[in-house]
């Protein structure tokens, strides 16, 4: 993908750029360059229609605490990669490192070399370094000042999984590397709008690279792609489908980690599923909405962990253990004692802080009257969604300070 770098702008000029410029899919935020309050960053990085990435420097003069604030609202809001320069104070990059891991927002971790390129050792430590930091994707851009400069920088492809690495080089002599690098696997690739907002030597205008890299790309033409399907909306659709009485049909299904999680979680829950098309699965709920298993296991999916949480505590027949894998065993369930202890159910684990995996849920959920706070994301209160139906009697939830509300809402329309 190309995304798209927007600095210097207000709120609104920002929204006009994304909404009229058909070369932008993806658009990376310059939360030390454009003039917006806390208010303007929720409602950005909530509403766009396109996936965001957040950054702001601090080696660009904005001091540390004003940089994690934005980032932190960026993050809480939607963002989908907050893009952390490896130079940020150690504290600054636990607690975003933290944010990002809870909310299910990508972790770029950047290093910039504005006077030159370093050795092919001195860059594979560097990537090394970002790794140890908890980067999803390293950044690595250096300044070519000859050929052999942009053959280093791309040598990394070959030495590291291209999919974590964005690496090309700025300035005259590194500028074909910002379309190389996709090429080599990197998962995006910066653009600007325009020559006047470049944000580092060599980079292409948008529109530029879009024709470079595409073509005349078929959208744009009038013909239609088969896109693959949104994994939130897949995930919703195969535990509804699970839960429901009668056989539901899911159509444009297609596959992932996180997906397939959510066709085991199906399984272990007593649904019956199957292909009944390459891109289509018949799903039979459950035949009783009792699950007397005494552990499911969620893979790395954390929105699928915490929806499954209020679910199991409405229809275990007794204690359960929710179990992970990789990263989700890191990754704090924030908020969630709070929020299922307001129904009367209890979630035992190692940690005495924020809950982590494997965590065994304890009590039943009971129906009627509570207010929770949303300000640690949306997903728990998703499963509340699904759960709290299944129970005798009717509830009334209150959610206050909440964050990703189209989530709240892409939940209720798979309910419906």
């Amino acid at each position: 993908m190309i995304c798209t770098t927007i600095q210097n702008r207000k709120l609104e000029k920002i929204f006009d750029a994304m909404d009229n410029d058909m070369s932008i899919e993806m658009a990376e935020i310059r939360l030390d360059r454009c003039s917006l309050s806390l208010d303007d960053i929720d409602e950005l990085f909530s509403q766009s229609r396109l996936p965001l990435v957040a950054t702001c420097r601090t080696t660009e003069g904005v001091p540390a605490k004003t940089a994690e604030a934005r980032l932190l609202h960026a993050i809480k809001a939607g963002a989908t990669y907050v893009d952390l320069e490896i130079e940020a104070p150690p504290m600054m990059s636990k607690r975003i490192r933290r944010e990002a891991a809870e909310n299910g927002c990508g972790l770029v971790r950047s290093f910039h070399d504005f006077e030159g390129t370093d050795s092919l050792e001195a860059l594979k430590a560097i990537f090394e370094k970002c790794t140890s930091l908890g980067a999803d994707i390293v950044k690595i851009v250096t300044t070519a000042r000859s050929e052999e400069d942009v053959r280093r920088v791309m040598s990394l492809y070959d030495i590291f999984p291209p999919e974590k690495l964005i690496a090309f080089c700025m300035g005259d002599a590194g500028r074909n590397s910002r379309v190389e690098c996709l090429s080599h696997g990197a998962p995006f690739s910066y653009a600007c709008l325009n020559a006047s907002e470049a944000a580092a030597p060599g980079q292409w205008i948008s529109m530029v690279m879009s024709q470079k890299v595409y073509g005349r790309f078929p959208l744009l033409s009038g013909t239609s792609l088969k896109m693959p399907c949104s994994k939130s909306f897949a995930q919703r659709a195969v535990i509804a489908a699970a839960l429901a009485d009668g056989v539901s049909d899911i159509h444009g299904y297609t596959p992932c980690s996180d997906n397939e999680s959510s066709l085991k979680v199906a399984k272990a829950l007593g649904a019956e599923v199957g292909a009944s098309g390459k891109h289509s699965l018949k799903v039979s709920g459950m035949t009783s909405r009792v699950f007397s298993g005494d552990e499911i296991h969620t893979g790395e999916s954390g929105f699928l962990t915490r929806i499954m949480i209020p679910i199991l505590s409405a229809i275990s027949s007794g204690p359960v253990t929710v179990t992970g894998e990789k990263t989700l065993l890191s990754r704090p369930l924030k908020g969630a004692r709070e929020i299922m202890g307001a129904f009367g159910v209890t979630l035992e684990s190692s940690s005495e802080g924020d809950v982590m995996l494997p965590a065994k849920i304890v009590g039943h959920l009971t129906s009627g009257k509570a207010s929770v706070s949303g300000k640690d994301g949306s997903q728990l209160i998703s499963g509340l969604l699904y759960a709290l139906p299944l129970l005798e009697g009717d509830s009334e939830l209150t959610v206050t300070e909440p964050k990703s509300i189209p989530y709240l809402f892409m939940t209720l329309d798979v309910l419906k």
